[in-house]
C-alpha cells in the first residue's frame, strides 16, 4: 500500500494473463481503486493488447468495479473492444443494461450541469480537467456499450445525451442511436460529419453502419481530413480543450521529412479562437504528426514554418550535440 508504482505492479497481473493473476487483479482494483482514469486505463491496457487471456476469468466479475470512477470507462472500453474484435458474441454487460442506462443518465446530468455552470466541478483548473475528463470518458464508453448491447430501453437516455454540447459525446450518442435503428441518430451523424471536431468519428460510424455513401464527399478530401485532425488535436484536454472557431489548410507540400525515408504530405493548418473581446490564432501541422507550437508562428513565411516543425520533430545525435 502507498507504493508509487502500484499501477505498474497491477499492470503485471494483466500481462501475465492467467486465471489466477486476473483474479488477483480484480480483487486488487476493487479493494483499492486507482485515483485517476489514466491509471485505470494503464492497468487494463495489457488486456486490450493481447488475446491469449481467458475472458471468462475477468468478465463479468470485473463489472463490479464500475462503481469506481477511475475504472468504469477502461473496463467498459475493454468489454466494447472484445465485442467489436469478435472475441465474444455477447457483450459482458448485456444483463446489466438497466444499470448502464441509469449510469448514463447520471453522467449526462453531470455534464449538463457543467455546461450551465463550469464551476460545478470545482474552482481549480486541474480538478475540473480531471473530473470533466472522467465524465466525458465514461459517457463515451457508456454510449458505445449500450449501442453494442442493442437494447431499446437505452434509446431515451441516448436522446438526452445527444443534446449535450460536447461534440465527442454527441457523436457517440448519435452512433449508438444509429446502431439501435434510430433515424435521428443517423441524421445527426451526417450533420456532425460537417464539423471538423467530430468529422473523423462521424464518418467512421457511418461507414461501419453501412450508410457512409451518404456522407458528402467534400468531407472525405485530404484537406478536410487535415482540418479534422488539427481540430481533434486542439480539442484534447492537454491542448486548448475546445474546438477552434475556424480553421483552414494554409499550405500543403510533399517533402522529405525527419524520420521518413520517402517524401510525405505535410499540411499547415491555420486555426483561430474567437473569445469575443480577443482572438488567438496560430498555424499547426498535420501529416506525419499533428502538432501546434505554443509560440506564435502565424506571421512567419511559410518556408520557415515548415522548417520549424521539421526541426521540432527531428531526432539525431548530432542535433543533440
Amino acid at each position: 500500500d502507498g507504493t508509487p508504482n502500484r499501477t505498474l505492479l497491477r499492470q503485471l497481473y494483466g500481462l501475465i494473463g492467467t486465471r489466477q493473476s486476473l483474479q488477483h487483479l480484480i480483487e486488487s482494483i476493487n479493494h483499492d481503486a486507482p485515483t485517476s482514469w489514466h491509471d485505470g486505463a494503464q492497468i487494463i491496457s495489457p488486456l486490450m493488447q493481447h488475446n491469449d487471456w481467458p475472458v471468462d476469468a475477468f468478465f463479468p466479475e470485473a463489472l463490479d468495479c464500475l462503481q469506481h470512477a477511475s475504472l468504469a470507462s477502461p473496463i467498459l472500453d475493454l468489454a466494447n473492444y472484445l465485442v467489436r474484435s469478435g472475441r465474444i458474441a455477447v457483450h459482458p454487460a448485456a444483463e446489466r443494461v438497466a444499470m448502464l442506462n441509469l449510469l448514463l443518465g447520471e453522467v449526462t446530468g453531470r455534464l449538463a450541469q457543467f455546461e450551465e455552470n463550469p464551476r460545478a466541478f470545482g474552482n481549480e483548473v486541474d480538478t475540473v480537467h480531471q473530473v470533466l475528463g472522467e465524465a466525458v470518458s465514461l459517457a463515451v464508453s457508456l454510449c458505445d456499450a449500450v449501442g453494442l448491447i442493442g437494447d431499446a430501453s437505452s434509446v431515451g437516455k441516448l436522446h438526452q445525451t445527444i443534446e449535450l454540447k460536447h461534440r465527442r459525446v454527441q457523436c457517440e450518442a448519435a452512433g449508438a442511436l444509429a446502431m439501435l435503428g434510430e433515424e435521428f441518430g443517423k441524421q445527426r451523424l451526417l450533420e456532425l460529419s460537417a464539423d471538423p471536431a467530430a468529422r473523423l468519428r462521424a464518418i467512421h460510424y457511418a461507414d461501419e453502419l453501412g450508410f457512409g455513401d451518404e456522407i458528402d464527399e467534400s468531407f472525405r478530401t485530404e484537406t478536410s481530413t487535415a482540418e479534422a485532425e488539427m481540430s481533434l488535436w486542439l480539442c484534447q484536454p492537454a491542448q486548448m480543450g475546445v474546438a477552434p472557431t475556424s480553421l483552414e489548410v494554409l499550405d500543403k507540400r510533399r517533402l522529405l521529412w525527419p524520420g521518413f525515408r520517402d517524401p510525405v504530405d505535410i499540411y499547415l493548418v491555420q486555426f483561430e479562437y474567437n473569445f469575443g473581446d480577443r482572438t488567438y490564432s496560430n498555424v499547426g501541422m498535420t501529416g506525419p504528426a499533428t502538432f501546434a507550437m505554443a509560440c506564435d508562428v502565424a506571421n512567419l513565411p511559410v518556408d520557415d514554418i515548415y522548417a520549424i516543425y521539421a526541426g521540432w520533430q527531428a531526432e539525431h545525435p548530432d542535433i543533440f550535440a
